[in-house]
């Protein structure tokens, strides 16, 4: 029997691992992929990660990166004391999807971004490729649209 196990991690110490899985997930869900190529910055998402900013949760399947999501930490400008995390990306295999494991994924980061003084947090959804019925079903509420021209 596989074991999940569901945790934070250093940026840095899994760029290796995540590069199939952001490559895949890439290949599933960008949009305007004939213009926009895949290009990760790595080096800007380890400072990010040596300063506390962005934090990384990784979920494991028999020890193998098979997800992840990492937000954004900062107080907001507007409210100083109110700590938020926004998601920048997060991705599940798709051979764990419709398991659970999605489901408890989220329920774990939202404990351990509690644990860390989060007092909110946002997640986009793409309206290609929307979650938003999962998203509900774990309390959040629809509270903004984005809107994207390409120039």
């Amino acid at each position: 029997m596989s074991k999940v196990s569901f945790q934070e991690e250093k940026f840095e110490d899994v760029i290796e691992e995540l590069k199939p899985l952001l490559t895949f997930h890439w290949n599933e869900l960008a949009n305007n992929k004939d213009i926009r190529p895949l290009d990760v910055d790595f080096d800007t998402y380890v400072k990010l990660s040596e300063i506390g900013s962005l934090r990384l949760f990784t979920v494991r399947n028999d020890g193998v990166l098979v997800g992840y999501a990492s937000f954004m930490l900062a107080n907001n400008p507007h409210y100083k004391t109110w700590k938020y995390a926004t998601c920048d990306v997060y991705y599940l295999d798709p051979r764990f999807r419709l398991s659970g494991i999605g489901t408890t994924m989220f329920e774990e980061i939202q404990s351990w971004l509690k644990s860390l003084g989060v007092k909110s947090v946002t997640v986009q959804d793409k309206i290609n490729h929307s979650h938003e019925e999962f998203f509900l079903r774990l309390g959040f509420n629809l509270v903004e649209r984005t809107y994207e021209k390409i120039l």
